[in-house]
């Protein structure tokens, strides 16, 4: 199975290690994994949005990239009033967390916008194509340093990679739909070539390889689901 390049950080309840299941942070992944599902049921996972997430492990996101952390080493703002509120609706794990996390950390939705406009101009959106971070750090009135950083301690990567993971997670759903060249434009790309490089380093394969199923050897247990 695939856990494809992610910007999100998330919480997840790990089943892979023996003993009680436990409360962790997973963040964001710059590099695809490929693994091995176990016996154990999917688990359960709550995506934070980039305020929430910092509010939460108490640390900049860069601290979390590629790594999987207990919330009990994390200076978070109270690990076990997370861990509680996780189950405080029976079969709904994580639905109570949203409301206890807008109470205790009421900066956290102003710097999840804050993030989001930087990170639409980065990508684009409809009828709007990616900007440069010069640009983007332009429009929100801003230096480029203060935009590198503050995304960065925000997202867990910098305003680049972040583009780059966006641009390869929109390709990954299309693959096969219509030639290279085209999924290049419409992804987001300058060409093909821009493609190639940008997907091998994400993804461990070029792409090619990766629609005729050709990937690397799978891991093994992994803390959450699949994309």
């Amino acid at each position: 199975m695939l856990h494809a390049p992610s910007t999100a950080t998330e919480l997840v309840l790990s089943v892979c290690s023996p003993g009680e299941p436990e409360l962790v942070a997973l963040g964001p992944r710059t590099r695809a994994l490929y693994y091995r599902p176990n016996a154990e049921p999917l688990a359960p996972r709550f995506r934070l949005t980039a305020g929430q997430a910092r509010a939460v492990v108490g640390v900049p996101l860069t601290e979390l990239a590629d790594r999987v952390v207990p919330l009990s080493e994390l200076p978070a703002i109270d690990a076990g009033q997370l861990v509680i509120r996780w189950f405080d609706v029976p079969g709904e794990p994580g639905t109570a967390l949203g409301p206890y996390l807008a109470a205790t950390a009421p900066d956290a939705e102003r710097e999840t916008r804050w993030v989001r406009a930087a990170a639409d101009r980065l990508v684009g959106t409809a009828g709007r194509p990616p900007a440069g971070v010069a640009a983007v750090a332009d429009d929100l009135g801003v230096s480029e340093r203060h935009l590198r950083n503050r995304f960065a301690a925000a997202v867990g990567v910098s305003p680049k990679h972040y583009a780059r993971i966006e641009r390869v997670r929109r390709l990954l759903g299309r693959i096969g739909s219509a030639p290279w060249a085209r999924l290049a434009t419409e992804a987001g790309f300058y060409d093909q070539s821009h493609l190639g490089r940008e997907f091998r380093q994400l993804m461990g394969v070029p792409p090619g390889a990766f629609a005729a199923g050709h990937t690397p050897p799978p891991k093994g247990c992994s803390t959450a689901t699949s994309d």
